[in-house]
């Protein structure tokens, strides 16, 4: 008689499945309990119904009959769950000027407030210890110094001046070690102290870089010494905006006249003084932005730069070239463009519309094939179109009007992708060996991003 063999269980443990043992489906089963060992199961994720073309056929007629509103936001859900929540003003933003029990638990504020970044009134602890070096900033003597930092950090990236007419040196500050025993910052520990609002701008953007000799740079001191001396030349900055706007004279509004232009910054001889203070708001702006985190102040301080390039007619240039053009013009732009960020960071329309019919002002000109300034303008306002695009689907309710949203959707989709492929025609191009090329390249990168984001 043969003899009867035992088929194998279908829910053995996973200890028998992994050394191949014979498993009772106890729980514990037998062999576990022998070896002394810890007895687990977990149930296959195989199998399961088969359902055929017929099922794929109903499901779908179902989908597209007459949906209700929880049937969109069903279908929305599984590809749009990672992208609602990211769009609201302070999606990853780290606001100095707030603490975080003052921001709202509601908007997700809370949870994104940093903890490796100390507030900048934190006391110097890391300073008042034993053996600690004192925290260290950089500092300058003159503001050629100052403007050649800013054509080797900053240019790059905010193309506010025309291109530098003397080459450019070695970065030269001076270290400075102005924490003692009082950890105030002031102005008689700095050597040279800038006049003008831009310079003031500048230096509050460049003393956040770290010096060489930092061996220290992210302690609560040295970050905390940093931001303590941009901030102060970031208000005086301001008080200096305010003094240099009133003494703007109203006949200065024609500013493609030779005659307006004759006061000239001492920081390019080919920058009329009259754009300094919107220069200076500008970068203030972003320096509210990038350091402090504080995305009303950004909005209040390009808003105030474009509202007073318009007062002096930077908007409605022509095609004239004259030695101040190439100046005139990046002002403009490049106040547009801070205005436009600062519309997508507080999701607000911007202030002046993207097709003014006012704006006749050219671009600005790099010396390079592929110019970038058209493209980084497109990259702002597809930009804003997808951020209005989120805010509708979070806003998704019964009375929304769906008729043509996923129209919408394809519209902007197919815009997206042709900049896309525009964006990347920089990725094919040699750019000549011109001082402003890097700067075009840079551009041309941000235009990018933008256009992913």
């Amino acid at each position: 008689m043969p003899r009867v063999v035992k088929p194998p269980v279908k829910a053995a443990c996973l200890p028998c499945r992994s050394s191949k043992t014979r498993c009772d489906g106890h729980h514990p089963c037998g062999v576990c309990t022998g070896k002394e060992r810890d007895c687990y199961y977990q149930p296959s994720r195989r199998g399961g119904p088969r359902r055929g073309a017929r099922y794929e056929e109903a499901q779908r007629k179902l989908t597209t009959s007459g949906t209700s509103i929880s049937d969109v936001a069903e279908e929305f859900e599984p590809f749009l769950d990672n992208m609602i929540g990211l769009v609201s003003p302070f999606a990853g933003i780290h606001n100095l000027d707030l603490s975080p029990e003052a921001l709202s638990v509601g908007d997700g504020a809370q949870q994104i407030w940093g903890q490796l970044t100390p507030h900048a009134d934190s006391v110097l602890d890391l300073a008042t210890q034993a053996g600690a070096e004192p925290p260290m900033m950089r500092a300058y003597h003159s503001e050629g110094d100052i403007v050649n930092s800013y054509y080797l950090y900053l240019h790059s990236y905010l193309p506010l001046l025309p291109p530098p007419v003397t080459p450019q040196y070695e970065d030269r500050p001076t270290v400075i070690r102005p924490f003692g025993e009082n950890s105030q910052a002031e102005k008689s520990q700095v050597p040279h102290w800038p006049e003008s609002s831009l310079a003031l701008a500048l230096s509050a953007m460049l003393v956040l870089i770290p010096v060489a000799e930092d061996q220290l740079p992210t302690t609560d001191a040295s970050l905390t010494l940093r931001r303590s001396y941009a901030q102060l030349f970031a208000q005086t900055a301001l008080a200096a905006v305010e003094k240099e706007i009133d003494d703007l004279s109203p006949g200065l509004s024609a500013v493609s006249d030779t005659d307006s232009c004759e006061v000239r910054s001492s920081l390019h001889p080919r920058l009329p003084a009259q754009l300094e203070p919107i220069l200076a708001l500008v970068v203030l702006g972003v320096y509210e932005y990038i350091q402090r985190g504080n995305i009303s102040r950004i909005r209040a301080r390009v808003n105030q730069a474009i509202t007073t390039a318009m007062d002096i007619s930077l908007h409605s240039l022509d095609d004239t070239v004259t030695e101040f053009s190439e100046a005139q013009r990046r002002t403009w732009w490049m106040t547009s463009w801070s205005t436009y960020l600062s519309s997508n960071i507080n999701l607000a329309p911007p202030i002046i519309s993207f097709h003014d019919p006012r704006i006749t002002t050219p671009y600005p000109k790099f010396d390079v094939y592929l110019q970038p300034w058209p493209m980084i303008m497109k990259a702002q306002e597809v930009l804003f179109e997808a951020n209005k695009m989120v805010q509708n689907i979070e806003r998704v309710d019964e009375t929304t009007d769906l008729s043509d949203f996923s129209g919408r959707i394809q519209r902007l989709d197919s815009k997206i992708v042709s900049l896309m492929s525009e964006a990347d025609r920089h990725l094919l191009a040699t750019f000549n060996e011109t001082p402003e090329a890097p700067v075009a390249q840079t551009m041309w990168m941000i235009s990018r991003l933008f256009i992913h984001t």
